[in-house]
């Protein structure tokens, strides 16, 4: 009687899980048609680094999460720009004299 009841409680177990991941499949189909797992293209395509004409990018390095740009001529000395990737905003200005 008692491996009875195992084989009851097992199916159980067994069928909740398969009503659960089906469930679960079901929900991520339906998202991934309607567009809720697209990555967010709402960023700017045009970052403007402020710097005046002439000005050239000559290396970028990407160290600690952020960009560094060094920038050169435009008529200021050779530069450094600390670019933070989550909000594109320019965090740091480094003067290399």
């Amino acid at each position: 009687m008692n491996k009875l009841k195992a084989v009851k409680f097992l199916v159980f177990v067994l069928t909740f899980l398969l009503v659960i991941g089906t469930l679960m499949c079901l929900t991520l189909i339906y998202r991934h048609a309607r567009g809720e797992n697209k990555p967010d293209t709402s960023a700017p395509s045009v970052l403007k680094l402020g710097e005046p004409t002439g000005s050239q990018i000559s290396k970028l390095y990407a160290n600690d999460g952020r960009l560094h740009i060094v920038v050169q001529y435009g008529g200021l000395p050779d530069r450094i720009i600390v670019l933070s990737p989550d909000n594109q905003k320019i965090e740091q200005k480094i003067s290399i004299e």
